[in-house]
C-alpha cells in the first residue's frame, strides 16, 4: 500500500473486512465505575471522543450507581459512546464482584469487542480477565493509582500487588499515567509496558486575571477526601493566620466528598471563616482558576493530578508534594515547589514566600504554562493511546 503509514487497513488487517469499500468497525470498550466526570472518566471521554466514528464503535461500561452526573451521560453520548450500566460492577469489594465478572465477561463476549480498554483498580482486575476469556484482540490497562501503595498496612499492600501480579497477566499492553509506577511492574515485559502522561484541554489561551486585592486567593480544587488531604492544607492556613500572624490571604476550597464535614468543622473550630470560604463542586472551573494566585493540593498519594496541569494551563504557582507523579507534573523550583506530605509547617512556609515575592509567582506560573502546553495536552494523549490501539490490533 503506498499510505501504508496512514491506511487504516494496513494497521488493522485482521478487524476490517474489505468488500466493495465497506469496512467493518472496529469495537472498542472501556470499562470504568463512577458514572461521574472525574479526572479518570474524562480521560477515557477525551481518548473515545478523539476516535474517528466512522472507524471506531465506541462502548463504555459503568456502574449503575445514583450518583451519576447529568453531564455524564451528555458528554459521552454527543462523543458517539453508547454507554453500558452495569448494576452488579460496584466500587466496593464484596461478593457482587462474582457477579460483576460474570456480566462482564457475558457482556463482551456477547458484542464481540476488538478491544477492552480498562481503568483503575476494580474494573483492571475485572474487565482483563473477563476479555482476555472472551477471546479479545487487545486488553489495555491504564494504571491511574495502585492500591498498594506505603499509606496502606502491608498485609494489605501485599495483598493488592498480589492481585494486580495475577490481573496483569490477562492483559496485552499495561499502561502507566506517570514514570513513577514502572516500579513496581518491573515483571512486565518493557514491550509491553507505556507511559503515556493524561492530557487536558489547552483551548484556553488566556491570562489569569490580574488584579489587586486585599486578600490573595490560594486554591484548592478538587475532592475532599483521604488522598488529597485537605486538612493539611487547613492546617497549614491556621499557621499562616497564628504564627505568621498573615490576614492577606484566603483560601478557596472547591470540591466536595467524604471529609467535607471535617474541613467545615476544623474551619469553625478554629476560627479561620476569613481564611477559608468553600465553593463546593464547581462545574465551570475556568473562572475559578482565573481568579486564584496560588494553587495547592497536599496530596499524600497521587498518580498524576489533572488539576496541577489545569492550574499551570493558567500560569499559577503550584505548592503540593512529592508524592507518585506529581513531580513529573509540577517541576520543583520551575513551575512550582514541592514539599514532603503531611507537613503543614513546610506547606506554610511555601505559601508565605509566595505571598510574599509576587514575582516570583509570575516566574513559576508563566514556566508551568509552557510545560504543559508542550507535554499534557490531550491530543497528545490521545494519539498515542490510539497508537497503542493500532498496534495491539496488528500483533493480534
Amino acid at each position: 500500500c503506498a499510505q501504508a503509514s496512514r491506511c487504516v487497513y494496513c494497521f488493522y488487517p485482521s478487524v476490517f473486512n474489505v468488500n466493495n469499500g465497506d469496512m467493518t468497525k472496529i469495537k472498542i470498550l472501556h470499562v470504568q465505575v463512577l458514572p461521574i466526570l472525574s479526572g479518570v472518566q474524562n480521560i477515557s471521554l477525551d481518548i473515545l471522543a478523539h476516535l474517528d466514528a466512522e472507524k471506531y464503535d465506541k462502548y463504555l461500561i459503568c456502574a449503575q450507581d445514583a450518583i451519576e452526573s447529568a453531564e455524564f451521560a451528555e458528554k459521552f453520548t454527543r462523543a458517539g459512546v453508547t454507554i453500558i450500566r452495569l448494576e452488579s460492577l460496584k466500587r466496593a469489594i464484596g461478593k457482587h464482584d462474582i457477579r460483576a465478572f460474570r456480566d462482564l465477561y457475558r457482556l463482551i463476549k456477547k458484542h464481540d469487542f476488538d478491544i477492552v480498554h480498562s481503568h483503575s483498580t476494580k474494573p483492571g482486575i475485572l474487565a482483563r480477565m473477563a476479555a482476555r476469556l472472551a477471546g479479545v484482540s487487545a486488553v489495555i490497562h491504564t494504571v491511574h493509582g495502585v492500591a498498594f501503595h506505603k499509606n496502606e498496612p502491608r498485609l494489605k499492600r501485599t495483598f493488592f500487588y498480589a492481585i494486580e501480579f495475577f490481573a496483569t497477566l490477562f492483559g496485552h499492553f499495561l499502561t502507566s499515567v506517570n514514570g513513577y509506577y514502572k516500579k513496581h511492574f518491573r515483571f512486565v515485559a518493557k514491550e509491553r509496558f507505556r507511559i503515556i502522561y493524561n492530557g487536558i484541554d489547552v483551548s484556553y489561551r488566556g491570562k489569569r486575571m490580574q488584579q489587586e486585592k486585599k486578600q490573595k486567593h490560594i486554591l484548592y480544587l478538587s475532592r475532599l477526601e483521604r488522598a488529597k488531604d485537605p486538612l493539611t492544607l487547613l492546617k497549614a492556613a491556621n499557621l499562616l493566620k497564628n504564627k505568621y500572624k498573615r490576614d492577606d490571604f484566603k483560601i478557596k476550597i472547591a470540591g466536595d466528598g467524604d471529609l467535607m464535614a471535617d474541613c467545615v468543622q476544623y474551619v469553625a473550630s478554629h476560627q479561620l471563616e476569613q481564611q477559608v470560604e468553600f465553593l463546593g463542586w464547581v462545574t465551570e472551573k475556568t473562572p475559578v482558576y482565573q481568579d486564584a494566585d496560588i494553587f495547592c493540593v497536599p496530596s499524600i498519594f497521587e498518580a498524576f493530578g489533572l488539576v496541577f496541569a489545569e492550574a499551570g494551563l493558567y500560569e499559577l504557582p503550584t505548592v503540593a508534594t512529592t508524592v507518585e507523579g506529581i513531580p513529573e507534573v509540577v517541576i520543583n523550583e520551575k513551575t512550582g515547589y514541592l514539599v514532603s506530605p503531611q507537613r503543614p509547617d513546610l506547606l506554610a512556609e511555601k505559601l508565605v514566600y509566595l505571598l510574599d515575592n509576587p514575582h516570583e509567582c509570575y516566574r513559576l506560573g508563566a514556566a508551568a504554562k509552557e510545560y504543559v502546553l508542550a507535554n499534557f495536552t490531550k491530543e497528545r494523549m490521545a494519539e498515542e493511546y490510539e497508537k497503542l490501539y493500532r498496534q495491539s490490533l496488528s500483533r493480534s
